[in-house]
């Protein structure tokens, strides 16, 4: 068995990099609104979350293949629909895998439309805070911090344009799934989640590098 370290080193590998391929560099650095979609939900409130890296090259047609580094973090409990509005939790997640870009025409236009695709492997940590659930104070349910490894799934769309040659600005949506899971908690009244879904919405600036 493969691991994890060895996995995440070949995410990390954009499968196209090599000494044949004339085409610049790529680097792009980008932050993300995250909102929380299905039983997520139920945990957090949408929140500005996410920053990333995308290190890359196109192809001489119209694809771009990039790492990906990234990181993510929900800390807002959407006290409306918590029954405790004021358990704490909180959700964190650093990853690293591998995006295909297809640009829909050619680099010839200012404005160019765009669709995305990728697979990151996830190290996620959750952490639910302790809470007195009686008049007395007593804690009544501990506190938990859960951790794991889950692979991530990204589908999405979005444009860039060019104000200056060899400078891109992006604005792109995501959908994604994260198949991890947070355990329930009767006690709390807390249902659990299988399966992160989230919609994200992206700005981003991106370089090409002669080399």
């Amino acid at each position: 068995m493969l691991s994890r370290r060895f996995i995440i080193l070949l995410l990390m590998m954009p499968p196209i990099l090599s000494a044949q391929n004339s085409s610049p560099l790529s680097v792009e650095a980008h932050g993300a609104f995250l909102v929380p979609v299905g039983a997520l939900n139920e945990w957090f409130l949408p929140v500005p979350g996410s920053a990333g890296l995308c290190i890359g090259q196109r192809t001489e047609g119209s694809m771009l293949w990039e790492g990906v580094f990234e990181m993510a973090s929900f800390t807002k409990p959407n006290t409306k629909k918590l029954y405790y509005s004021t358990l704490d939790v909180n959700l964190k997640a650093y990853g690293a895998g591998v995006q295909m870009r297809y640009f829909v025409l050619d680099n010839s236009f200012p404005v160019e439309p765009f669709l995305n695709a990728s697979a990151i492997l996830y190290r996620w940590q959750a952490e639910r805070g302790s809470m007195a659930t009686d008049t007395t104070h007593t804690v009544i349910v501990p506190s938990l911090s859960q951790a794991d490894w889950s692979m991530g799934f990204h589908i999405g769309a979005g444009v860039e344009f060019a104000p200056l040659n060899g400078t891109f600005l992006s604005l792109q949506a995501r959908y994604a799934v994260v198949l991890g899971e947070l355990w329930p908690a009767l006690a709390l009244r807390l249902e659990g989640v299988s399966g992160f879904q989230i919609v994200s919405i992206s700005l981003g600036i991106r370089q090409e590098i002669e080399f």
